[in-house]
């Protein structure tokens, strides 16, 4: 059979002229100075001497020298229903510091630390008041799960408006705030019948923490992430929390400091509070803090100042005796 392309032919080599003849100036090195620029190396790793040379060294947070608890994804989703379900009612003084701004603007501004007092009654009732030294009541904020009332008396402002709504062109990133985004960072709302939890310990450097996901199934079934809580190996104890929105982003990411006995009910003493896409946050640090104790209705319903102008915000609220 007759090949395509005839048969191959190897053309013979023929010496390269000019530049292209030209030996290599790199000689290789003898053997004895390769061997001791080899010994000369392996010494400076060896010693302190190749500090800044040969390597960099940097600081990495140092593990507590405790031992490290174990527990079941069971036993993870019990400890956080226990802490949720020890709480009914929260009256506590506080500290609030807030923050606003970040790689959107550019710059982030801090606000002075003012002082308040968080009122919380489940299943959604909050009332959040600031105070400064000079100015008294700044504003006062107010839920009951579904509306919120918000009276800011230095600008006479009275606002009124549901939970879910916020008005386009809003300047100031805490205007965005509202009551049920603190309530949901607390830790007082246990996982609901229906969820799904997964826990893993992937932290591949310390292992010292278990992550437990929190599934929420949607109508046709999907299964979605609502919720991400970290808790330390040392104490078990939850340290983080991350809440997420249909479309998988972060809504909301909580962290909790030091845990403290309030009365019985073990509650964290410090609490950040972060809005990544709407760039604010805000820090609780509590100073006295009671718990599971009586608060009436009255204590969630504002009353409008005399002479303040209000603001309603999408839809008007019902009335306060038609939502009790």
């Amino acid at each position: 059979m007759r090949e395509p392309f005839g048969p191959v032919q190897l053309m013979p080599l023929r010496r390269l002229s000019g530049s292209a003849a030209r030996p290599s100036r790199l000689r290789p090195l003898p053997p004895t100075r390769s061997f001791v620029l080899f010994c000369t190396l392996f010494a400076l790793l060896l010693t302190n001497s190749g500090c800044g040379i040969l390597w960099t060294r940097r600081r990495v947070p140092k593990l507590p020298n405790l031992p490290m608890r174990t527990a079941t994804t069971e036993q993870l989703k019990a400890i956080l229903n226990h802490y949720a379900d020890a709480i009914q009612t929260l009256n506590a003084k506080i500290l609030l510091v807030a923050s606003t701004g970040g790689a959107h603007t550019g710059s982030v501004t801090n606000y002075h630390e003012i002082q308040g007092y968080l009122l919380i009654r489940k299943p959604g009732d909050v009332r959040l008041i600031g105070q400064f030294s000079i100015f008294g009541t700044i504003f006062e904020m107010a839920t009951n799960g579904t509306d919120f009332e918000l009276s800011i008396p230095p600008r006479g402002e009275f606002f009124t408006g549901q939970n879910d709504y916020v008005p386009p062109g809003v300047h100031n990133p805490l205007e965005r705030l509202r009551p049920p985004i603190i309530l949901q960072s607390l830790l007082i709302n246990p996982i609901e019948p229906g969820q799904q939890v997964v826990a893993m310990n992937d932290n591949a450097d310390t292992q010292a923490e278990y992550t437990l996901l929190v599934l929420q199934p949607d109508g046709a079934g999907v299964e979605h992430l609502v919720r991400k809580v970290i808790f330390s190996r040392y104490d078990l104890l939850p340290r983080q929390a991350m809440f997420y929105r249909p479309d998988g982003t972060v809504a909301t990411r909580a962290e909790y400091g030091e845990f403290l006995n309030y009365g019985g009910v073990l509650f964290p003493s410090q609490v950040l509070i972060e809005r990544p896409d709407e760039e604010y946050s805000i820090r609780l640090l509590i100073e006295t803090a009671k718990f599971n104790e009586p608060l009436p209705d009255s204590d969630f319903v504002l009353k409008r100042p005399a002479g303040a102008r209000l603001v309603p915000l999408g839809p008007a609220p019902a009335a306060p005796e038609e939502r009790r």
